[in-house]
């Protein structure tokens, strides 16, 4: 009877270990992930939605961290455990905080040597949201960096809304989903398309070519106006094309021509047919008409 109960116990362990390990995967830079990531390490990556670049991974003794990017929406930054600690790395000193600079908005729950918490901030052209648990001796921080243009409202309120809803679904290494955030992607290119739309459909090619370059004193174009700029892309406008629209000066001499000029005058100088002050001089003027 304990020979059968040792092997049904023996199963139950190892049935256990395989559904732990199940869906894990070893993550690799230079690759794309999409929704929720368990690596080998067993720590939960919930992403929002959309494909995220992995560009790099940092790997220290006892914690990994990747580093995602999608040009759409941000970036995101994990740090989590390798495996158990080797040692109770904070004992006799106060729980690790993340959260403890100016926030837009925070929440912050010390139990014991334990510490859940998530806030927000500012960050230029994004707001962070930046969220940490630091359970049993080890840590899991999950920071998101969301353009502002999606979020729209970034008053204290919202963000603190979301910065709530968006913990929720990652503290305590949880198996999350960040699925709820496409509605700020769905409704920001909404607008966009939109205001795109009022901006530019009655805009001639002409139009459109004085928006987007400029002209320096010598009279030489170049683009400059970066709204102006994708629009003239989007009609296969380029900045040669725009000269001519708009009767500036056209710059036709062609690189090839000119790259060719100035090897036939190295040649000439390492067989030693002219002096190096002849070089200097001629290729400046080659590079000047250019």
């Amino acid at each position: 009877m304990r020979k059968i109960l040792t092997e049904i116990l023996t199963s139950i362990a190892i049935f256990f270990l395989l559904t732990l390990s199940a869906h894990a995967i070893k993550l690799a830079e230079n690759n794309s992930y999409s929704g929720t990531i368990k690596d080998n390490y067993r720590n939960f990556i919930p992403l929002p939605p959309g494909s995220w670049y992995l560009s790099e991974i940092e790997m220290e003794q006892e914690y990994v961290t990747y580093y995602f990017s999608n040009s759409d929406i941000g970036y995101v930054t994990y740090f989590g455990p390798k495996g158990s600690p080797t040692a109770d790395v904070w004992a006799g000193r106060s729980t690790p905080s993340m959260c403890r600079d100016n926030a837009i908005a925070k929440n912050v729950n010390m139990s014991g040597k334990n510490n859940y918490e998530w806030c927000a901030f500012h960050d230029g052209e994004y707001v962070e949201f930046r969220n940490h648990t630091a359970e049993r001796f080890s840590q899991y921080f999950h920071a998101y960096w969301i353009r502002k243009d999606l979020l729209k409202d970034v008053s204290k309120t919202k963000i603190q809304s979301l910065a709530s809803r968006i913990f929720d679904q990652v503290k305590k290494n949880k198996n999350g989903d960040l699925s709820f955030l496409a509605e700020l992607k769905k409704s920001s290119v909404n607008t966009s398309t939109n205001t795109t739309q009022n901006k530019y459909e009655s805009l001639s090619n002409k139009d459109i070519c004085i928006r987007a370059t400029t002209l320096d004193g010598s009279g030489w174009m170049s683009l400059s106006d970066n709204d102006f700029v994708r629009e003239a892309w989007s009609r296969d406008l380029n900045v040669n094309e725009c000269r001519v629209l708009t009767g500036r000066k056209i710059i036709t001499e062609n690189i090839a021509g000119v790259k060719s000029k100035l090897l036939e005058l190295k040649s000439l100088l390492d067989e030693g047919l002219i002096t190096q002050d002849q070089y200097d001089k001629k290729s400046s003027e080659i590079l000047g008409e250019f």
